[in-house]
C-alpha cells in the first residue's frame, strides 16, 4: 500500500474514532449550539464503525459450545517420519521459508558491502563474521548500525527484520529483488523519512503485530504493557504442518497406539475431506485482510471467532468488488461464483507446495471442459456448461498468447510491494461496458492500454453478441454509495438475495444507515439471523441508527451467539441500553468483561486503548477514559483519534485554551488533516470564538472534501452564525459531490423552507424520495410533523 493510500486510510479512521465528549456542563444545549451538536453526533455515530480501520481491534468474548482444546504443539520434524512425501514437497516452499534465521543459504540480498541511496540516506549492507548488518537511518533520523534478526520471505522479494529494544522486530523498508538481484525501497516515490508513519522504525512496520503471525507457526506476541515490551514466541519458523492442521500431540498419540479409527486421526479439525468452510477459513487466517481479536487463534473455531474480516470497503476494493489494495486472496475469492458453488483453495492449489495443481489453463480445465468437471462431495457443478473453453473460438486470442490464458480475462492482477504480482481471485466476467459508468478498471484495457473501455465493449459484443444481463453487483453498489435513484430498494435486493455471496451482502448492509426506513429496518432484522457471521456483524453495525430501546430486543439474543465476533459487536452496541436488559444484564456484563480483556491482550496498539476510552466514556467513567487516551498517546504521540478525544475532554473540563493548544500543536505536524481542523472548530465554538470556528470548519472541508460530514457541519455553522445563503451554497456543493449524504439533503430541505423557498425544498425532497421512498424525515414533513 502506498503512502498516500495509508495516509488517506489513517485520515478515515481518525474521523471515525474521534467521538466528541458530551458537554457535561450543558445537558440542554441551545439552538445556537446546534452545529456543535451536529458535529458531535456524526462523530459519535462514526465511532460505531471504528472497526473499519485496517488494523482495527474490536474485542473478544468467551466462546460458547466449544470443547476445550487438548492437543499441544510438537516439534515439526516429528511429522517427517510418517509423512515424508508431504514434508519433502513442503520444505522448499514459500511457506517453509517464510521466516528464517540469517545464513548464507537463507539470505538472498547482497551484504557484500553493498549500498543503496534513498531519501538522502545511503544505507550499507555488510557482514560481521556470520552476522548480517545494515547501516541506515534510525528512529532519530541518524544513521546507525542494525543487526538482521530474520529473513522475511523469499520471492519475488525478501525483506529483513531488525531486532530493536523491547523485543520489537521491525521490517526494514529496503528489500531485495530476488529476480533483478538489486536493492529497492517499498515506497520508491514517497521518500519516507524517520518522521513518517511508514518509516521502518514506526508501529506500522512492527512485525510482532503486523506480519509475523503468518510467517511462523503458533505465534504468540506476548506483549507486556507494564514495561512496553514483547517476548514473542513461536513453535517453529515458517508456516509448518501445524499452522494449518493444528497442534499434533493427540495425533502422535494416535499414531503411536493401535491406530483404531478415530475422527480426524487425533486432530481437532481434520482438513482432508473437510467441508469448504473449514478449508477456506483455515487459509483465510492469513490469506485475508483482517484484524485480530486476540493473541493468536485456536484451530477449529470460526474465522470470526478470532478475527474481524475486512469487508469490500471503498479504501480496499473497487465498487464492483475487484481489489484495489492488497487483500491476500480471500476477500476476492469469497465474492466469486466458485465460492458459492463449494470450490476451495486446494481444488486449484496443492496444499503442501502452494503451487497450482496444473500449469496454465489446465488448472481451470479441471472443471471447465467438454467432458465434464471433477467431482467431489460438496462441489456443485450442475450448472457448468460442457464445452471447450481453451480455444481461440472462446478466447479470441491466438493459442498460447498471453490473452488466451484464463487468468488474463478472469483474474487480472496488480503489483503490490512494487514487484509482487497478485491475481484478483473474484473470477469475474470482464465488463468493460461498465468501466466508464462505475469508474473501475477492466481486464481488457489493462492489457490493451492504448484502447478504451468502449472499444473493448464493442469487441466483446462482436464476439459473443449483445448480452442481456441482470443488474450487476457493481451497478447496485454504485447506486448505494452515490445516492442513485431507488438506492434503498437496491439495498434490500442486495442484502436479502441468498445467491449473492455473504461478503457482498455484508458490505451492502454497511451502507444501510444512509437509507433509514421501516423497510430498511425489516431487512436488517432478517440479516441478524443470517447463517454467515459476517452478515450478522454488519447487520449489528447498522442497528446503530436505531434508538437504544428499539435495538435492545433485537440485539439481546445475539449476546449468546455461537461466534465471538457477533457477540462482542452486539454487546458493544447495547451499552446505552444496559440498564434495561433485566435478566440479560449478567450475560452482557460477562461479554463486556471479555471485551475489555481482549483490548488488554492487544494493548500494544493505540486502537485498543481508544476502544477502551470510548467504552469508558459511554459508561460515564471519564477518569478511566482519560487514562486510556494517554496510554494511546504514549504508544503513538501522533495517533489522531487520541489527540482529538483528549482535546474534547480538555474542552469539556473547561480548559478550552488547552484543547485548542493541543490541536494547533498537532496541526503543525499534520497540516493537511481535515479531522484536526474539524476538531479545532468544535473546540473554538465551545470557547465562544464563533468566527474562528467557522474558518476552521471551512478548512476541514477544504482539506478533506471526500468527507461529506465536514462540509455538512461547516454549512450548519454558517447557518447558525447568520449566513444562511452561504450555508445553502455549501450544502449544494456537498450534495453535488455526495448525493448519498442524507443529513445534508434533509438539512437543505429545512433551510430552504426557512428561507421561504418551498420550490427548492420540494426539488431536493422529491429527488431524495426517489432515492429512498421510505425516508422518515420527509414523510414527517409531508404530514406536518416537522423535520
Amino acid at each position: 500500500m502506498g503512502k498516500a493510500s495509508r495516509r488517506k486510510q489513517q485520515q478515515a479512521v481518525t474521523a471515525a474514532a474521534s467521538a466528541v465528549v458530551p458537554d457535561q456542563e450543558s445537558p440542554s444545549p441551545s439552538h445556537s449550539r446546534r452545529w456543535l451538536i451536529a458535529g458531535a453526533l456524526f462523530m459519535l455515530v462514526a465511532l460505531g464503525v471504528f472497526w473499519l480501520y485496517q488494523f482495527h481491534v474490536l474485542g473478544r468474548a468467551a466462546p460458547t459450545g466449544l470443547s476445550a482444546v487438548h492437543a499441544t504443539f510438537v516439534d515439526e520434524q516429528r511429522c517427517a517420519s510418517c509423512h515424508s512425501a508431504e514434508f519433502a514437497s513442503w520444505k522448499n516452499t514459500h511457506h517453509a521459508k517464510a521466516m528464517e534465521t540469517p545464513a548464507p543459504d537463507t539470505v538472498l540480498g547482497n551484504f557484500n558491502n553493498a549500498t543503496f541511496d534513498y531519501a538522502g540516506v545511503t544505507s550499507r549492507f555488510y557482514r560481521k563474521g556470520n552476522e548480517y548488518w545494515v547501516d541506515t537511518d534510525g528512529a532519530d533520523g541518524k544513521v546507525g548500525s542494525y543487526k538482521v534478526a530474520f529473513t522475511f520471505g523469499v520471492a519475488p522479494l525478501q525483506q529483513y527484520l531488525i531486532a530493536m529494544p523491547g523485543g520489537r522486530l521491525q521490517a526494514l523498508g529496503i528489500a531485495w529483488d530476488a529476480q533483478k538481484k538489486n536493492w529497492f525501497h517499498l515506497h520508491p516515490k514517497d521518500m519516507v523519512t524517520a518522521a513518517d508513519e511508514l518509516h521502518w522504525t514506526k508501529p506500522a512496520q512492527n512485525a510482532n503485530f503486523m506480519c509475523a503471525e503468518c510467517h511462523v507457526t503458533n505465534m504468540k506476541r506476548n506483549y507486556n504493557p507494564t514495561d512496553n515490551t514483547f517476548k514473542s514466541s513461536w513453535q517453529s519458523l515458517g508456516v509448518g504442518c501445524q499452522a494449518c492442521h493444528g497442534p499434533a500431540s493427540t495425533h502422535l498419540e494416535w499414531a503411536a497406539g493401535d491406530k483404531k479409527p478415530v475422527p480426524g486421526s487425533g486432530f481437532e479439525v481434520p482438513l482432508k475431506g473437510a467441508p469448504q468452510q473449514t478449508v477456506l477459513e483455515t487459509c483465510a487466517r492469513c490469506h485475508s485482510r483482517r484484524a485480530p481479536l486476540g493473541d493468536g487463534f485456536v484451530h477449529g473455531r470460526r474465522l470470526a471467532d478470532d478475527y474481524s474480516l475486512s469487508l469490500l470497503t471503498q479504501a480496499l476494493y473497487e465498487v464492483d468488488g475487484h481489489f484495489k489494495e492488497e487483500d491476500f486472496e480471500y476477500g476476492s475469492f469469497a465474492q466469486s461464483k466458485m465460492f458459492m458453488k463449494g470450490v476451495t483453495c486446494v481444488d486449484c492449489h496443492n496444499p503442501h507446495t502452494g503451487e497450482l495443481k496444473a500449469q496454465g489453463n489446465a488448472v481451470c480445465l479441471q472443471c471447465h471442459n467438454a467432458s465434464g468437471p471433477i467431482q467431489r462431495p460438496g462441489l456443485d457443478t450442475k450448472t457448468l456448461q460442457r464445452k471447450d473453453y481453451d480455444t481461440p473460438a472462446h478466447t479470441h486470442h491466438p493459442q498460447g498468447s498471453p490473452g488466451s490464458s484464463c487468468v488474463a480475462c478472469h483474474m487480472p492482477g496488480k503489483y503490490y510491494m512494487e514487484i509482487d504480482f497478485r491475481h484478483d481471485h473474484s473470477l469475474t466476467i470482464p465488463r468493460p461496458d461498465l468501466a466508464r459508468q462505475l469508474g473501475t478498471p477492466d481486464a481488457c484495457t489493462t492489457c490493451h492500454k492504448d484502447k478504451t473501455p468502449e472499444w473493448a465493449a464493442a469487441k466483446l459484443e462482436g464476439w459473443f453478441g449483445k448480452q442481456t444481463r441482470p443488474v450487476s453487483y457493481g451497478e447496485m453498489m454504485h447506486s448505494l454509495r452515490n445516492g442513485g435513484i431507488g438506492a434503498a430498494d437496491v439495498l434490500n435486493v442486495l442484502v436479502l438475495d441468498p445467491s449473492i455471496p455473504p461478503i457482498r451482502r455484508a458490505t451492502a448492509l454497511e451502507e444501510a444507515g444512509r437509507y433509514p426506513s421501516e423497510q430498511t429496518v425489516k431487512t436488517v432484522i432478517v440479516a441478524l439471523k443470517d447463517t454467515d457471521p459476517v452478515v450478522r456483524i454488519a447487520a449489528i453495525h447498522t442497528l446503530g441508527m436505531l434508538p437504544p430501546d428499539t435495538r435492545k430486543p433485537l440485539l439481546t439474543p445475539l449476546l449468546a451467539d455461537s461466534v465471538r465476533g457477533v457477540r462482542i459487536e452486539a454487546a458493544r452496541l447495547l451499552v446505552d441500553a444496559r440498564d434495561q436488559l433485566g435478566t440479560d444484564r449478567a450475560r452482557w456484563d460477562q461479554v463486556m468483561m471479555e471485551y475489555r480483556q481482549v483490548q488488554q491482550d492487544l494493548a500494544e496498539r493505540p486502537e485498543s486503548h481508544m476502544n477502551l476510552a470510548g467504552l469508558d466514556r459511554d459508561l460515564g467513567q471519564h477518569d478511566d477514559a482519560r487514562r486510556e487516551i494517554d496510554r494511546a498517546l504514549v504508544l503513538d504521540p501522533d495517533f489522531l483519534p487520541a489527540i482529538t478525544m483528549k482535546a474534547d475532554y480538555l474542552g469539556a473540563a473547561g480548559d478550552t485554551a488547552g484543547s485548542i493548544k493541543l490541536l494547533r500543536s498537532a496541526l503543525v505536524r499534520h497540516p493537511d488533516s481535515g479531522l484536526l481542523y474539524h476538531a479545532l472548530g468544535l473546540a473554538q465554538i465551545r470557547g465562544g470564538d464563533r468566527q474562528e470556528a467557522v474558518q476552521s470548519l471551512k478548512t476541514a472541508w477544504q482539506k478533506s472534501p471526500e468527507d461529506p460530514d465536514f462540509g455538512y457541519v461547516y454549512a450548519v455553522a454558517l447557518h447558525d452564525t447568520g449566513d444562511p445563503k452561504t450555508a445553502l451554497n455549501v450544502l449544494d456543493a456537498v450534495m453535488k459531490a455526495h448525493p448519498e449524504h442524507r443529513d445534508t439533503a434533509m438539512t437543505a430541505v429545512r433551510y430552504h423552507i426557512e428561507s421561504g423557498d418551498t420550490g427548492g425544498a420540494q426539488a431536493i425532497a422529491s429527488r431524495w424520495l426517489k432515492i429512498s421512498p421510505g425516508e422518515p424525515s420527509l414523510q414527517r414533513m409531508q404530514s406536518g410533523q416537522g423535520g
